[in-house]
């Protein structure tokens, strides 16, 4: 049987390269900073710019450069972290979340989740641009979580002042901006803050009985009380395993076991195998909660199965099939309503939402289709060497 992963890494590199980043380069960008939506006919939608949009689509360009794509993304780059830098020069405060179309700020508390996509951000762009600036800032506004949202068991409150539930997703994502720089930086602090929250994973985030990743917690890190303890998302458990995997490449003590314990029951129980797509939700003993599907899972179901592969072949838990159909049913989402575009939520009767186009979910297309592109490359990783609305 022929291999079917060149096929399709050639029709991710095609998607990107030909079709998505050239509409997002162009219709995406504002005049300060970049478009949160586009409309069916690929214009801007939407009166509002999100900390983390700005982040994400710095990071995209940053990615599709490193990948050569010939479009203009070193300018891309430029525009978005310049906006970065002008969210976070105050030095004194957090970054806000959000912003107007000219770049001035709303009113509003500042969130943990986007400043660990402002961390990421600085990250792409300091490896992109080779500007040092960057990485100063960085290093700023990580002593300035530290300060104003720090906890002495090494997580941080979701903003200030702290408000319940805790949650792991914005600390995954600080998992991935630490690991980002660990990457690009000598500065050990990244390091301690990746293996910080390592730690809290493995011990707080992660269920000791189920070996499932729990969601909410209360101040002391046990699961919150009612329905909101016992929540797990399929996607956030890819999401995590391929981040514990990337952290054991880079030297980490992550635990492999655990990474492939939690792609395992994400892909046994988290996919619906009718429509081929991984859920939203389900409940801590594997059954669904919300069985609709939004876009990103399907990024991360393709990406944990080509890392699992590149680790040890994935033969024995059938992970080389798990490409093809990850491929698949990320493919439905995509191209709709035209080219560059996607839809993504579809509910649980296979309909698509039909709202505009997030720019917050191209950071997960990249993502996933990056390591799908490289993944028949000889002597290639299967993955960028960066990532992970949440997700």
């Amino acid at each position: 049987m022929s291999d079917p992963v060149p096929e399709a890494a050639a029709w991710a590199r095609s998607w990107l390269f030909d079709t998505a980043l050239p509409l997002w380069a162009e219709a995406g960008v504002a005049p300060v900073g970049f478009h949160d939506r586009l409309d069916h006919a690929g214009r801007p939608a939407g009166a509002v710019l999100r900390l983390r949009v700005q982040a994400r689509q710095t990071f995209v360009f940053a990615e599709a450069g490193r990948a050569g794509w010939a479009g203009p993304w070193r300018e891309r780059v430029d525009h978005g972290a310049r906006f970065l830098l002008g969210c976070t020069e105050d030095g004194r405060r957090l970054a806000p979340s959000r912003y107007r179309l000219d770049g001035t700020p709303e009113d509003g508390p500042a969130d943990l989740y986007d400043q660990a996509f402002a961390l990421l951000g600085f990250a792409a762009a300091f490896e992109a641009l080779q500007d040092p600036r960057y990485e100063a800032s960085a290093l700023r506004l990580l002593e300035q979580l530290k300060a104003q949202l720090g906890r002495p068991d090494g997580g941080f409150e979701e903003g200030g002042p702290p408000r319940p539930p805790l949650r792991s997703n914005p600390h995954m994502h600080l998992f991935e901006a630490a690991l980002a720089w660990v990457e690009r930086s000598v500065d050990d602090r990244w390091r301690a803050m990746a293996d910080a929250l390592d730690h809290l994973a493995r011990t707080r985030f992660i269920a000791a009985d189920s070996g499932r990743l729990l969601e909410n917690f209360q101040a002391d890190w046990t699961p919150a009380a009612g329905d909101a303890g016992r929540v797990v998302e399929p996607g956030h458990q890819l999401e995590w395993a391929w981040l514990l995997l990337r952290n054991a490449r880079l030297g980490g003590g992550s635990d492999l076991a655990a990474a492939r314990h939690m792609a395992v029951q994400a892909r046994e129980g988290g996919v619906d195998p009718e429509r081929n797509v991984a859920i939203n939700e389900q409940w801590l003993d594997g059954t669904p909660k919300d069985r609709r599907a939004r876009l990103w899972p399907q990024t991360e179901r393709l990406r944990t199965a080509l890392a699992l592969v590149e680790l040890d072949g994935g033969e024995s838990l059938g992970w080389r099939d798990e490409i093809t159909a990850a491929v698949d049913g990320l493919r439905q989402f995509l191209d709709k309503p035209g080219p560059g575009l996607w839809r993504d939520s579809m509910d649980e009767t296979g309909r698509f939402d039909d709202g505009p186009t997030s720019a917050s979910s191209l950071y997960h297309i990249v993502g996933a289709l990056l390591a799908l592109a490289s993944a028949d490359r000889p002597g290639s990783r299967s993955q960028p060497r960066t990532s992970s609305e949440p997700g």
